[in-house]
């Protein structure tokens, strides 16, 4: 075995099964270059002379996967739980995501937002950044420089975003453009189509988004159902779609490619669709719920 081989013994609870726990006390796990060659309850003879990192009685477990998260609204937390969702956007969310504009802004804030995803376990996320292009290049480089793996996301919104709101053919040109310079199968962090939610993008945009993520097939994030006056404003703004995920499914949005949709409620609640969604890890911050949407057969 090379010399970049390191085996970690201590209490390994991992899955090999999606529904089986597998528990080696006192086990190892078996690393080269980077990657778990094997986890062992006994170690084998070949693996003699090999660094072994012992954590003793301590648990070693796979990392956290976080399936929501909003970079930007890392200096939010803990605040703005006066008011709902609509003012919330606008009086919290909008003004703090604005100073992402500025890339050296962004760099600080989101070098910090990585830094805590490390101290809490979390290797793997799916994340919101801003409309900021070059904000979200930095994000991109600061979680590849980490080793951690990601689906981030260039947020896309026309209308309803106060400063944010973008030009609709810009929006889409600097979509297509990032995800191009970022389209590589083998990469740990790789783009994710982002509409923030339907009030903030009209139909031209979702149109655009959706030929996007067929084109290139990639992944889409957004968010759907949090809360009864958003949903009754989604009625007004799209009166020809038939509930709100229809805003998204009649766009190629909605399950077409892999799709998470993030919810502040409870699993069932608010929710008139013909696909399934099934609830995946909740994010911590302000009662996440996210989803992975799967198509049912026709």
């Amino acid at each position: 075995m090379s010399d970049n081989g390191k085996i970690y013994k201590g209490n390994i609870v991992f899955t090999k099964e999606a529904q089986q726990f597998s528990c080696y006390e006192s086990g190892y796990i078996v690393v080269k270059g980077g990657k778990v060659v094997d986890v062992f309850d006994r170690l084998p003879e070949a693996y003699a002379g090999v660094e072994v990192i012992d954590f003793e009685n301590r648990l070693i477990i796979p990392g956290f996967v976080d399936m929501h998260l909003h970079a930007p609204q890392f200096n939010n937390i803990g605040i703005g739980y006066d008011k709902e969702l609509l003012p919330w956007l606008t009086a919290y969310t909008f003004p703090e995501e604005s100073k992402f504009a500025d890339a050296s802004y962004a760099e600080e804030v989101y070098a910090q937002f990585v830094d805590e995803l490390v101290r809490h376990g979390t290797t793997r996320a799916v994340i919101f950044a801003t409309v900021h292009t070059a904000a979200t290049e930095k994000l991109f480089e600061i979680l590849a420089a980490r080793g951690l793996g990601a689906f981030v996301g260039r947020v896309n919104m026309d209308r309803n975003g106060d400063c944010l709101t973008e030009n609709t053919a810009d929006s889409l040109q600097e979509t297509e453009e990032w995800i191009k310079q970022h389209l590589s199968p083998e990469a740990r962090i790789r783009p994710i189509i982002t509409p923030r939610f339907t009030p903030s993008c009209t139909d031209e945009l979702m149109q655009g988004l959706g030929e996007l993520a067929a084109k290139y097939n990639i992944p889409v994030q957004s968010h759907i159902s949090e809360n009864l006056s958003e949903i009754e404003w989604v009625k007004e703004l799209v009166p020809a779609a038939k509930h709100y995920a229809d805003t998204y499914d009649r766009f190629g949005l909605f399950g077409q490619t892999p799709t998470v949709m993030a919810q502040w409620r409870s699993p069932a609640i608010w929710l008139t669709s013909a696909r399934t969604i099934s609830p995946s890890p909740a994010s911590p911050r302000r009662w996440n719920y996210a989803r992975r949407v799967s198509r049912s057969p026709s």
